[in-house]
């Protein structure tokens, strides 16, 4: 549906800078506003689905079977994880989970035989994100830690089994060690997509070998190994594609919670289609809706950004703070949130200082303008704030409270 008309907008306008009270939030908007509220400080939000991981992945690798000729053994991997994430701001977070991971290695050894073992390994792992692009590319170090059991079937000639410390027969093996681990994820889509390099070392295996056709003795194995993997991380996935109906683009960066804030899902203009290629239409009045939400009190950023006449534009949260702190107590700011990627957004910001002028003119000094665009996944700001579709009007006092225009219908 269209936009509110500028006179509507002008009028909600007159109202909050006389001191009117808006219309009161519906019910239903008021419990989300407390359910948002109670739940936004927290690194951990048991609501969100990206505070969630469960991630499949499979590769392939090399082990060194401590047979003095390098990593000889080689073969593939399939790896199931299953933890929690812990956001620390929107750049920052740490995932914990528990792995199983099922491996098979293998070597040829002469015509018709080889040396063979399957391996079963689990634990747990953590792993710092590290958001270099929001949406595009994040790096994850990390490391694990649990139990490997190593099981390969021989004979009583040494023609079946693995082939390790050296020995020349092939001997069975039904131990278990200690598993050590340390990797590097490369990701995309906010961490959902990843390629894993790992360095893994089992330690402390203590097989039986056969030292000759009639002798048997205990030995101790350390064996290392290097592999690649690629991983999906599906519940990452699903709440990339839920934020996208919303308004967000697929794959930016998710995490819960930003710096220490206070969050609201208020009744932002819902529009099912943030891309639809119309111009919107100014000519429909709409009621104003009120959504009380301070700005978020974080370390500021400033930024030198270039703007029209009529009106100042921002593309990150910092920009937002500033505009807000520079408020006069008896002045308002009113907000267009929009995005790069946003058709509606990029036709409506073509005449978009005209109306503000038009605004500017009607109320004088006491209104402020500014056009929030977020670029290369910053929207994701206007999104904690609670908006839920592009392009969403708001109106901010001095104080930080916060008044969306709503779209009905």
């Amino acid at each position: 549906m269209n936009p509110p008309s500028i006179s509507n907008i002008g009028n909600i306008i007159s109202k909050a800078l006389s001191g009117q009270n808006p219309p009161e939030q519906n019910e239903e908007a008021s419990a989300t506003q407390e359910g948002a509220e109670s739940t936004s400080d927290k690194v951990f939000n048991p609501r969100q689905l990206d505070s969630y991981s469960l991630k499949l992945e499979g590769g392939g690798g090399w082990k060194n079977f401590d047979n003095g000729a390098g990593m000889d053994h080689s073969g593939w991997s399939a790896r199931l994880s299953l933890g929690f994430r812990l956001s620390f701001s929107r750049r920052v977070h740490v995932n914990s989970r528990a792995f199983f991971e099922f491996q098979r290695f293998e070597k040829p050894v002469i015509a018709g035989i080889q040396s063979n073992a399957l391996i079963t390994a689990g634990g747990f792992e953590s792993e710092l994100g590290i958001a270099v692009h929001p949406r595009w590319f994040s790096i994850h170090p990390g490391m694990g830690l649990g139990v490997s059991h190593y099981s390969s079937k021989g004979d009583n000639l040494g023609l079946r089994g693995a082939q390790y410390g050296g020995f020349t027969l092939l001997n069975p093996m039904n131990d278990t060690g200690f598993r050590a681990e340390i990797g590097l994820g490369l990701c995309t889509m906010g961490g959902a997509l990843c390629l894993n390099p790992r360095f893994q070392a089992d330690l402390g295996l203590t097989p039986e070998v056969r030292t000759s056709f009639s002798q048997r003795g205990e030995i101790g194995l350390n064996i290392f190994g290097v592999s690649l993997g690629a991983s999906l991380d599906i519940l990452q996935l699903i709440a990339n594609a839920r934020t996208s109906r919303r308004g967000r683009r697929p794959g930016s960066d998710s995490p819960v919670n930003s710096t220490p804030q206070k969050t609201v899902s208020g009744p932002a203009l819902t529009n099912p289609d943030p891309a639809v290629e119309s111009q919107p239409d100014f000519n429909e009045e709409r009621p104003a809706e009120e959504v009380s939400s301070p700005i978020i009190d974080q370390e500021i950023v400033f930024e030198e950004l270039s703007s029209p006449v009529n009106y100042d534009e921002v593309h990150e949260m910092e920009g937002l703070v500033r505009s807000v702190e520079q408020l006069e107590s008896n002045q308002v700011l009113f907000v267009v949130f929009a995005a790069d990627w946003c058709q509606a957004c990029q036709d409506l910001k073509k005449s978009f200082d005209s109306i503000a002028a038009e605004l500017i003119q009607e109320n004088g000094d006491r209104l402020k303008i500014v056009w929030a665009e977020g670029r290369n996944g910053s929207e994701i700001d206007w999104v904690k704030l609670g908006v839920q579709a592009f392009p969403t009007f708001a109106l901010i006092d001095s104080q930080g409270g916060m008044r969306f225009l709503e779209m009905n219908g």
